[in-house]
């Protein structure tokens, strides 16, 4: 009995644990400086980046920790941490009224006190409470997403300035990438270059378009991308972990401390993880042709999205569904370049390329250049980013084909940001992402269908019976 009792509450850590926390010390570290260079931010980065190195080492070489997988608790635990470091720092830099961050602030503390009842407290009998307190999580998440458009209509930042101006270019039949933005800062500020037109790839503009047209906002189609990342998350999460942790994984993503902050910024990246997670369905549902046309879609989003190519090739294998996914892409980019492709070229394809550094981005080379080591440009992350893929590829190759994936694809991502000359709370926002599918779908193989509560459920009441027999 003391031996049974000692191991029921030994903290025993393996690899879905490591991805926990360095979920959380990577969503803390985007907290401190909203997502700029501090050194304490880029600490907590670095640390966060080598918990998935081990972890990924743990599955290569098969190592008995990757068997151990943590319970309901230590998911709630991690939402309640972030949840309350949420409240310490506000919620979005250009609100017109403290209103909305008072309100949210509440709303977090209750939100705290309920998920500690539901999932700590209430340890028997409690899956009504839970699937009430995930409901209104999920509800109230989104409320405040619909409603930071609202609260913060016009943010002072470069991003959200030219996505309006040239969803209002398209529709006027002008083409964005030849038509003039006005510069929001008036003159007041200088990053080192100049945005004298739409600076990011068609397939952002065609989403931002139609929200525009449909809304007056771009960022209402984000608050959709979040949306559909979040039920994705759950229906995928729910099949290998059973109902309570699919919740708390789902709640994990939307309340990211800084999720409505890259909302009212008007960052591309929830674009990018809504094709993400779209594939991910896809692929699980057994549809691989609709898996690629949405990976195509997704690598023309962004150009540092082409390093996770490589990965899909590994995993998928089949030349005919990869080209069906790039001749999406490409279609994204055809009637621009006919359009005029010197316009293309130079302010949508090589603009972000050419950016100069910038010592306030959140990367190990600002804090080099404190000491004078000389400042790298966008280019470097090209020879690095294909070092660390392929460090990645004879490991991905020897494990489960999609957890292989989805470790390369991560670590490629988070190192690869950490050198670039320009990276921000987006960049590490996107990789938080990659990390919760990570999470969710890296360390379990489906449950069988229908099955995920009543499996889990049956699995707790055998380890019960099983404490008292001994």
């Amino acid at each position: 009995m003391a031996h049974a009792h000692s191991s029921r509450y030994s903290v025993r850590m393996g690899t879905g644990l490591l991805l926990l926390v360095s979920y959380v010390l990577l969503l803390i570290g985007l907290l401190i400086n909203w997502g700029a260079y501090d050194p304490i931010a880029l600490t907590l980065l670095i640390a966060s980046f080598t918990l998935i190195v081990v972890a990924f080492a743990w599955v290569w070489r098969g190592s008995s920790r990757d068997r151990k997988v943590p319970g309901v608790p230590f998911f709630a635990i991690a939402l309640e941490v972030l949840l309350l470091a949420a409240l310490t720092k506000p919620t979005a830099m250009y609100l017109l009224s403290p209103l909305y961050d008072r309100v949210y602030h509440s709303w977090l503390a209750v939100l705290a006190c309920l998920i500690a009842l539901a999932y700590l407290v209430l340890a028997k009998n409690s899956s009504r409470f839970r699937q009430v307190v995930f409901i209104a999580a999920v509800l109230a998440a989104l409320a405040f997403r619909l409603w930071m458009p609202v609260a913060s209509p016009a943010p002072v930042i470069d991003v959200f300035s030219f996505c309006t101006e040239s969803a209002q270019h398209l529709l006027q039949g002008k083409n964005p990438y030849t038509t003039p933005v006005s510069d929001v800062y008036n003159g007041a500020v200088n990053w080192g270059y100049d945005i004298k037109a739409y600076i990011y790839l068609p397939a952002d503009l065609l989403i931002q378009t139609a929200s525009y047209g449909l809304t007056g906002d771009v960022r209402y189609g984000y608050v959709l991308a979040e949306l559909v990342v979040a039920l994705v998350l759950w229906r995928l999460s729910r099949r290998r972990w059973g109902d309570s942790t699919a919740q708390l994984i789902a709640l994990l993503f939307l309340y990211n401390p800084r999720s409505l902050f890259v909302l009212e910024q008007s960052w591309v990246d929830p674009l990018i993880l809504m094709f993400f997670a779209l594939f991910l369905l896809l692929r699980e549902r057994g549809k691989p042709t609709a898996a690629s046309i949405a990976y195509g879609y997704m690598l023309f989003l962004k150009q540092h999205m082409l390093f996770a190519f490589f990965q899909w090739f590994i995993l998928e294998r089949n030349w005919k569904r990869i080209l069906t996914g790039l001749a999406v892409g490409f279609l994204t980019l055809l009637p621009f370049a006919i359009w005029d492709w010197r316009g293309l070229l130079q302010n949508g394809i090589l603009f972000t390329v050419r950016v100069p550094f910038r010592a306030d981005s959140l990367t190990i080379f600002s804090l080099l250049a404190r000491f004078g080591v000389p400042q790298p440009s966008y280019s470097w992350a090209v020879p690095i980013g294909a070092v660390i893929m392929l460090l990645t590829f004879i490991p991905q190759r020897k494990i489960d084909p999609l957890r292989g994936y989805l470790f390369s694809v991560t670590i490629t991502m988070f190192g690869m940001f950490m050198i670039l000359s320009t990276s921000f709370c987006n960049y590490y926002y996107l990789v938080a992402g990659q990390l919760i599918f990570l999470l969710a779908l890296g360390g379990r193989r489906p449950l069988p269908e229908g099955s995920g509560a009543k499996q889990s459920a049956s699995a707790g009441a055998n380890r019960k019976t099983k404490s008292r027999k001994s």
